[in-house]
């Protein structure tokens, strides 16, 4: 998610033999039109001065490891403006096993007034599209729409969710899972630590500081995953 102004340079009438009205009376009104100019570009920026001062960015970028050596990266973002708060996760693996895998996520949410108003999930490996859920309020009501699974609803307002956990420490014993389209179990193990369990029996565990996430190990079908906040 510069603009340079001229001065220009004034004459003399010393280099003439004789004095000169009419450039006098043209840098006059050049200096008209150049207080008007300046009159717009102040008015502009004090806008985009007020725009920056009512939104809030932060972006946390982690490193992501297998056995201990290096597989990809994790960015998460969250801008705050007013009562709307936006959330975007994005990773990018690729793990050697017996086969070469390719994997890339983006998690989206909007949030208004503390509350999930929509979310987009997906989930792509070897360059196809494992998995697509969209959630959208509307009248109340959550739609939720998933890649091969029937859509379904759900009526209670969701207030806390996965994509949001890099910067909120959890207060609930549940998350919703913009990826599942539905809720997931959330223990607490010890200070600022807390295991998720996803519907396929894996489980997730992450570490605060802060408020902040500050690391996470995702524990997989075929591997362990180890998330290290680096900025």
């Amino acid at each position: 998610m510069t603009r340079q102004v001229w001065a220009g340079f004034q004459f003399s009438e010393k280099h003439f033999r004789y004095p000169i009205v009419v450039p006098r009376m043209i840098i006059r009104n050049r200096s008209k039109k150049s207080i008007k100019f300046n009159g717009r570009t102040l008015c502009l920026l004090f806008g985009f001065i007020c725009l920056g001062a009512s939104l809030k960015a932060q972006q946390i970028t982690y490193k992501l490891e297998w056995r201990g050596d290096s597989i990809g990266y994790m960015t998460a973002k969250k801008v705050v403006q007013g009562n709307v708060t936006n959330y975007e996760i994005e990773s990018k693996t690729k793990i050697r096993m017996l086969l070469s895998f390719e994997h890339s996520s983006l998690y989206k949410a909007k949030y208004t007034n503390n509350f999930l108003e929509s979310s987009f999930c997906k989930n792509v490996v070897n360059d196809k599209t494992k998995a697509e859920t969209k959630v959208t309020l509307r009248n109340g009501i959550y739609e939720i729409e998933c890649l091969d699974e029937d859509d379904k609803t759900l009526q209670e307002k969701i207030s806390e969710s996965i994509v949001g956990l890099y910067f909120n420490e959890p207060t609930g014993n549940r998350l919703f899972s913009e990826n599942y389209g539905g809720y997931c179990d959330l223990r607490k193990l010890s200070n600022h630590s807390y295991e998720l369990v996803k519907p396929d029996d894996n489980t997730n565990i992450y570490y605060f500081e802060n408020g902040l996430c500050v690391g996470a190990t995702f524990n997989l079908s075929l591997a362990t995953i180890k998330v290290t906040k680096v900025n």
